[in-house]
C-alpha cells in the first residue's frame, strides 16, 4: 500500500506493512495523536514533510516501524500551554528506526511550556537504532529517554544535533558513535544519566561550556 503526492491531515496505522511515502502533512488543531502515529509493526514512513503536527511529528508505539527522510519541523504544543510537547519523534516499542530525517525549527516562542525534543520515549524502547538524522534548532534534547529500566539496546550513530542539549537520557546498552554534538550554549551538553554497558566514541562536541557528563552508577563499555 503505497500512497504519493497526497495532503492529509494527520493518520493512525493499526496495520502491518504499510508504507507511506510522498505525503504532506499539515496540521493546526487540538489533536494531540501527531502526524502519523504507528500503531501497527512493519510499517513505513519515507519521504514526507510534516509540519505543524500536534505533540509530535511521528509517534511510534507499535514495532519493527521505520521512519526515513522525512522532513519534520514547527511542531505544536496544542492543549494549551500547560498541555504536551512539541517534539520531533516519540520512539516507543522493540525495533523502531528513525533514519535519514530532518527535523528542524520547533520554536520555544511558538510552544512556550514545551519540553522540545528531537527524540522523545519515557517508557519501553528496546533495539532501536536513530541513525543518520539531522536535528537543528530544538530548543531541548536531541535524544531524551526517561526510563532507565525500559530503554534497553539503543544504537545512535551518524547523527548532527543542533540543540540545546545533545543527548539526555538513561539506558542500558547505549552505543553513541560518529556523531556531531553542536551546542545551542547549554553548560552540560552530553548527559547520561546513570546508564550501563555505554559505547560512546568518534564523536564530536563543541560550543558548549561541558562536553560529557555522566551521573554516578554509569558504567562504560568500549571507553569514552
Amino acid at each position: 500500500d503505497v500512497a504519493k503526492s497526497c495532503v492529509i491531515k494527520g493518520a493512525t496505522f493499526s496495520g502491518t506493512g504499510i508504507t507511506v511515502e510522498g505525503f504532506h502533512s499539515s496540521l493546526n488543531s487540538n489533536d494531540n495523536a501527531g502526524a502519523f502515529h504507528l500503531k501497527g509493526n512493519g510499517n513505513i514512513v519515507k519521504n514526507n514533510t510534516i509540519e505543524k503536527s500536534c505533540m509530535a511529528g511521528i509517534i511510534m508505539t507499535g514495532s519493527n516501524n521505520l521512519a526515513e527522510n522525512n522532513e519534520i519541523f514547527a511542531s505544536r504544543q496544542c492543549a494549551g500551554t500547560s498541555g504536551p510537547d512539541a517534539d520531533g519523534i516519540r520512539m516507543f516499542a522493540d525495533g523502531n528506526i528513525a533514519r535519514g530525517n530532518y527535523i528542524h525549527d520547533i520554536s520555544l516562542e511558538e510552544n512556550p511550556t514545551a519540553h522540545i525534543d528531537c527524540f522523545q520515549s519515557w517508557g519501553t524502547l528496546t533495539n532501536a537504532r536513530i541513525e543518520g538524522n539531522i536535528c537543528k534548532n530544538i530548543p531541548h534534547a536531541g535524544i531524551q529517554t526517561d526510563d532507565g529500566d525500559n530503554a534497553k539496546n539503543i544504537t545512535i550513530r551518524n547523527n548532527v544535533f543542533n540543540t540545546g542539549r545533545g543527548l539526555n537520557m538513561y539506558g542500558d546498552g547505549i552505543i553513541i558513535t560518529n556523531n556531531v554534538f553542536a551546542g545551542l550554549g547549554t553548560p552540560t551538553y552530553v548527559l547520561l544519566r546513570s546508564p550501563t554497558n555505554v559505547t560512546f566514541q568518534n564523536n564530536i562536541i563543541y560550543n558548549t561550556s561541558s562536553g560529557l557528563l555522566t551521573t554516578a552508577g554509569s558504567v562504560k563499555a568500549g571507553g569514552y
